[in-house]
């Protein structure tokens, strides 16, 4: 009952009957993670699968000489992977954090729904199309300063953590390590501390006690 309750709350799934919901619910895996858990990578060929994630957070990025950049950050509701049985293999690595958990269907079962229900398409096509939209924003931000770079990507991590489940939603602080800002924007950890001191004393930013942050 619970999986069905969150796949009829992700708006793609919208209009699908209850029994369908179900049905849908019985073909998928639950995962709760303890420890991070690796996805997928490009090292992992065609075997993927489609991914809801229901709670916790996601990162996607690209590693090299055994640095990470992150790219994105997907907080709960977020619909990923691959969509396409045999579609080519991914470009990047995907984590789930502790405490997430994540429902999986194959893609060949994802296919079965839409074809059923194009709508289905239409939404994921939609989002897919706000995704890109994201990500040129992101090269854009890129190219700016480290304080255009930290404060952009403070205010699209705390717009991507927002929970769609929650009954009352509220923003609440960034628990974000200065190594987390550094793999976000590619800056190093005394390039961020600089910055952050920078943005709190400009009144961009407020960090308590705890070195959680809010974005004003």
């Amino acid at each position: 009952m619970e999986k069905a309750w969150y796949i009829s709350h992700i708006d793609i799934f919208e209009g699908i009957p209850d029994m369908e919901i179900m049905q849908i619910a019985e073909k998928v895996q639950d995962h709760r993670c303890t420890s991070p858990m690796h996805l997928y990578s490009p090292h992992d060929g065609l075997d993927r699968n489609v991914f809801l994630l229901k709670e916790g957070e996601v990162v996607l990025y690209h590693s090299r000489d055994g640095k990470r950049t992150i790219f994105d950050v997907l907080g709960p509701g977020s619909l990923f992977g691959n969509f396409l049985p045999n579609a080519e293999g991914a470009t990047h690595y995907a984590e789930a954090l502790p405490g997430s958990r994540i429902c999986i269907l194959t893609p060949d079962d994802f296919q079965k729904v839409i074809a059923k229900h194009p709508e289905v398409l239409t939404r994921l096509l939609q989002k897919l199309s706000s995704r890109l939209h994201d990500y040129e924003q992101k090269l854009k931000l890129d190219t700016g300063s480290a304080l255009e770079k930290v404060l952009g990507e403070l205010r699209r991590y705390s717009r991507k953590k927002r929970n769609p489940f929650a009954i009352l939603s509220k923003d609440a602080p960034l628990a974000l390590s200065h190594e987390k800002i550094g793999e976000l924007t590619g800056l190093n950890r005394v390039t961020v501390t600089r910055t952050l001191k920078l943005l709190k004393l400009q009144g961009d930013i407020n960090i308590d006690e705890k070195g959680r942050i809010t974005v004003k």
